[in-house]
């Protein structure tokens, strides 16, 4: 994987690294390490999902900076079948906009033919209709 860190990112890292407030290596070396992996979830990353052939086990791998990193590994493994790029949405800003729309009355669509998580009618793409596959829900009744 091939990260550019951002302005942003490297000001959240260098905050603690200049901070006084760590009495070893080890206790800032820890908090770093939650830093990066808080400001990376904000991040949209790409998995590659391979199957051999219909009905077989998917399996994916990853994580990927960009649909144009996973094709080139697809092409460097060659394992014929079928293979897709798949976006992984950033864990972060989904959990930002679920904390925004906190008047929703339950954790799942109220519509009785959808009944999938209100989280997945939070996707902008969307448009509030439900993002699971199949689904013929329309939009998040509340």
């Amino acid at each position: 994987m091939k990260i550019t860190p951002r302005k942003d990112e490297v000001a959240a890292v260098a905050q603690l690294l200049e901070s006084d407030g760590y009495d070893s290596a080890e206790a800032l070396a820890k908090d770093v390490i939650k830093r990066v992996a808080e400001v990376l979830a904000d991040r949209e990353f790409y998995a590659w999902v391979h199957r051999f052939g219909p009905g077989q086990l998917q399996i994916a791998w990853g994580p990927f900076t960009s649909d144009a990193e996973v094709v080139k590994f697809a092409k460097k493994a060659a394992l014929g079948g079928e293979s897709m790029s798949l976006k992984l949405c950033s864990t972060g800003a989904f959990l930002t906009r679920l904390d925004k729309n906190r008047a929703v009355p339950s954790t799942k669509c109220a519509d009785p033919a959808c009944g999938h998580p209100h989280g997945a009618h939070e996707h902008p793409k969307f448009g509030g209709r439900c993002a699971i596959r199949g689904c013929g829900c329309k939009q998040d009744v509340k």
